[in-house]
Parts: C-alpha cells; structure tokens; sequence
C-alpha cells in the first residue's frame, strides 16, 4: 500500500475470483488485470489529467465457481474463503488511512466473482470505508448481487435477478439482502452467469428439500462457462473504462 501510494495519484484494491491462481498477473487474476489496464488507460489518457493508477492485490482463498457443489468441514467450499479477503481488504484500507503517503488519493475497490462478494461485503461496512476517498467501485459477477439494487448495470442480466450468494443462504454464504447507499457502483453481470445471474430450474415434484437444492445447484453449473469469460471483453473494458468524472 506505502509503494502504491507513492507511485499513484489513485489506488484500486482489486480481488480475484473463481480459482484464479494467487500469483497470476501480480495476484489480481486475469479478469481483474484486464479491468486494471482498461482503468489506468482511461485515467492517463482520457480526461483525468493523465492521473496514475496503480493496484494492489488482495490475498486470499478464491475457490472455483465448481465449488458451489461441494461442502468442506460443514461449510461450502466456495463461500468459505470470503472472510479472509474482508479481513484481507479492510487491513489494507486500514493501511490506507494510516499513511501519510495515501493522504487525500482517491481510492477504488473491485473484484471478481469471490472477490466481488468480499468487495460487496466491505463496501456495506460504513467503519471499513469512514475516511476513504472512494472512487466508483467496480464489481464484476457478484454473487452478493441483489435484485433491484442501486447500481450503474453492465452486461443485461436483468436487474431482477440475484447472486448465487442470496440464493444460497441456507448453505452458510453470509449474503446479506441490504441495497446499496453509496453512489456509483457498477455492476457487471451477463444474463445467465452461475454466479451473479443464476438460473435455478424447478426440480420435479418427487424432488424436494435437499434433493431440490442439490437439483439446484445442478443448474446453475450450467453457467459455469459464461461467469469464466469476462476477463479482456470488450464489456468489461466498457465498465472499467466508466469511471464518474
């Protein structure tokens, strides 16, 4: 955080998602490395004065999304790991706030999948934010999403439907149901997507209780394959790209 403040005007805090390895593309993962170039070419070349951005990386466990079928010591293996990265990133703004090099810089939050949720979760602590000077954060396939939120939307998924997370809660995901009260959130979601936009199917009528969950979740892997192509889209580089003036 010191060597970002130093070398930036703007920080952007990024997670990674869905299995994406904690050493690929400086610990961002690809899907937010292609958000962070799309940021920081914005900020240098169109209409911020040629402001510098740099990231830093949020440490922690990002399951892939295949997880959501599996559960480990009584807890589901994909929601497990999000409170580390809330701990993780509320350190880091904790750093933020302390050094004298971060005094004033503007400062943005996004993740990915797993790491929307953490950045989701964060951006709904008022304390974890108090005395930030927070840009417009970026979530990309939350699985926190909630229907009807008031976020700047990408992608078509529609605004009535939520995250896994909020589908799920029976299965320990912590999803809270609270919209959001801070301005510029944007929202990148494609209709289908197992993990911000879910489409559960109806079990048969034989099927119930945790058949019907199980059937569930058997649906949803079914968008496995369209949560995992955000990264160097042309809509993703679109809703990096839109950063409030």
């Amino acid at each position: 955080m010191i060597q970002a403040c130093r070398d930036a005007d703007v920080v952007l805090i990024a997670a990674r998602g869905s299995g994406e390895a904690s050493g690929s593309y400086q610990g961002l993962g690809s899907t937010m490395w292609s958000a962070y170039r799309s940021m920081h070419d914005e900020m240098q070349n169109n209409g911020f004065g040629g402001q510098r951005l740099r990231a830093v990386a949020v440490i922690y466990d990002a399951q892939p999304v295949h997880a959501l079928a599996f559960q480990l010591n009584g807890q589901n293996a994909f929601f497990r790991s999000i409170n580390v990265g809330v701990n993780y990133t509320k350190t880091l703004l904790n750093d933020y706030r302390s050094r004298p090099e971060c005094a004033g810089k503007g400062l943005m939050l996004a993740g990915y999948s797993q790491g929307a949720m953490v950045m989701h979760r964060v951006l709904h602590d008022q304390r974890a934010i108090s005395g930030v000077n927070l840009w417009s954060p970026l979530l990309v396939a939350d699985g926190d999403r909630v229907a009807g939120d008031f976020t700047t939307k990408f992608g078509g998924a529609a605004d009535t439907r939520s995250g896994v997370g909020q589908n799920f809660t029976v299965l320990g995901s912590g999803s809270q149901p609270q919209k959001f009260a801070i301005p510029d959130v944007r929202d990148v979601c494609v209709s289908g997507d197992a993990v911000c936009a879910p489409t559960l199917g109806k079990p048969p009528a034989w099927c119930v209780s945790l058949c019907a969950r199980a059937w569930q979740v058997g649906s949803l892997l079914g968008g496995v394959s369209i949560h995992t192509k955000y990264a160097d889209s042309s809509l993703l580089d679109l809703a990096a790209r839109a950063i409030p003036r």
